[in-house]
């Protein structure tokens, strides 16, 4: 056993060299360390493929309200306002805290006029439960009520900023998917431009054709190799903005799935009732709530003149040390009474300043109720208008491409150059980009419809 723990014992590799077993252990160690250091220095360098993300317009609003940032502020801004209302609620309750002392204190005999011997120190102790009972506190009742109002609004603004993000949301995906299909649009143009410039090649080398017309197609391919680059930029920025709003990481695969690859276009237009209409709006909701709440502050601040009446007790023993067993009960209770005779004008102020903002939240509430009729009627009158011009671009597209086979045609023939396919192919470009932005219009209008409706999410049963 001995002989196999010397670290001196003599080894012999393949190559018949002698090595020391510590030797021989100090190589493979190192050469493991060698190994780790690698593997960490390429996983440090060579970063791990981000995962795909694909997402329909429904699942882009079930993550805004798990994921977005400003959604996930707001939240909290609500369990905020819920506890400062549990706070000032316990300002109300009942109050029990036990208490101890211990004290030692010496009276000086003074102004008596002559020597007066001094008293011994006296020592104490005092153990008692100390507790008090806001009866009637107008002031701590009204910062209850009023911190009751704070938490309601809360939770109004969180879903007015929600249906903010929905609807941000909702842009950013519907441009990202436009600004996808305009490539796809472009990849096909620079298709036709390549099969028209191999058209015209082939016209030349039959005598049909001339040198001008494979330049001018050479030209036309170009200008859509440029577009299609700058695409590329444009789909990146759309992409980054809508991975932000969803807190998705940046260097992930983005595939969108639009609603029309789902199901078929459909269109319904429901008119409403205003009045129905202001109780699904947030800001609404707000403006009224805030209403009541500046109403309640005007009923308290009038009520603060009343007297303030609070019951208090302490029960316990006192004794000159701690047990020493000379306790002896002690005890007190009563009731403080406090009515405010002059406040430096401070009600009178309060009260002036609720009549203020009940005033000026009166006239916001009338311009929001203006407004929502407004927005509805152009938002309902938008979507139809929109949902219109689809067919209508649709036949344009198909005339286009109509109008693209007659002009190959005839260069064809040899009765016209390929200016012709030229102008063709730029009018079927126009018109099916023109046929992407109207169906992205028409995803706008049917956005700004629900959103006037009151709830960003009803696009998804429009």
């Amino acid at each position: 056993m001995a002989k196999i723990l010397d670290m001196n014992i003599k080894l012999k590799t393949r190559s018949g060299r002698s090595l020391t077993l510590q030797k021989w252990l100090g190589g493979k160690l190192k050469f493991f360390q060698t190994s780790l250091l690698a593997a960490v220095f390429w996983q440090a360098i060579i970063p791990l493929e981000a995962e795909d993300i694909v997402l329909t317009i429904e699942e882009t609003f079930a993550a805004i309200e798990k994921q977005n940032l400003q959604v996930l502020i707001q939240r909290q801004a609500v369990e905020e306002a819920f506890q400062v209302a549990l706070r000032e609620r316990s300002e109300l309750l009942p109050r029990f805290s036990l208490d101890s002392s211990q004290a030692r204190s010496q009276i000086a005999p003074v102004g008596f006029g002559f020597d007066f011997p001094s008293p011994p120190p006296v020592n104490r102790f005092d153990g008692k439960m100390v507790g008090s009972v806001p009866l009637i506190d107008v002031v701590k009742f009204a910062n209850w009520k009023l911190a009751r109002y704070n938490h309601t609004i809360s939770e109004l603004t969180f879903e007015s900023v929600l249906q903010d993000s929905l609807n941000n949301a909702a842009n950013a995906f519907y441009s990202h998917l436009r600004n996808l299909k305009r490539i796809e649009v472009l990849d096909a143009n620079i298709k036709r431009d390549l099969a028209l410039i191999d058209l015209a090649q082939n016209q030349l080398d039959a005598g049909v054709a001339t040198k001008i017309d494979v330049t001018r197609a050479e030209g036309a391919l170009a200008t859509n190799q440029k577009a299609r680059i700058q695409q590329d930029t444009v789909v990146m920025e759309s992409a980054l903005r809508f991975k932000l709003l969803l807190d998705l990481d940046l260097d992930s695969e983005l595939r969108l799935i639009s609603s029309d690859e789902v199901k078929p276009l459909l269109f319904h237009g429901t008119d409403y009732e205003i009045a129905g209409l202001l109780e699904l709006r947030p800001d609404y909701l707000i403006a009224a709530e805030e209403l009541e709440r500046n109403l309640a502050a005007l009923k308290y601040a009038g009520l603060e003149r009343l007297p303030s009446v609070n019951f208090f007790g302490e029960w316990g023993y006192a004794t000159s040390n701690i047990l020493d067993g000379g306790e002896k009960n002690a005890w007190l209770a009563g009731i403080s009474f406090s009515l405010p005779v002059f406040e430096g004008f401070r009600i009178r102020s309060n009260k002036r300043r609720a009549k203020s903002l009940i005033k000026s939240q009166e006239l916001v509430l009338q311009n929001i109720e203006n407004q929502v009729g407004v927005d509805f009627k152009l938002a309902l009158q938008d979507v139809r208008s929109r949902f219109a011009q689809i067919a209508i671009t649709l036949k344009k597209v198909e005339l286009s491409e109509e109008e693209l086979t007659l002009a190959r045609t005839r260069f064809i023939e040899g009765v016209a150059d390929n200016r012709e396919i030229i102008d063709a192919q730029a009018a079927l470009a126009d018109a099916n980009d023109e046929m992407i932005e109207t169906l992205y219009q028409y995803d706008l209008s049917r956005l700004s419809l629900a959103k006037a409706k009151g709830d960003v999410r009803l696009l998804l049963s429009d």
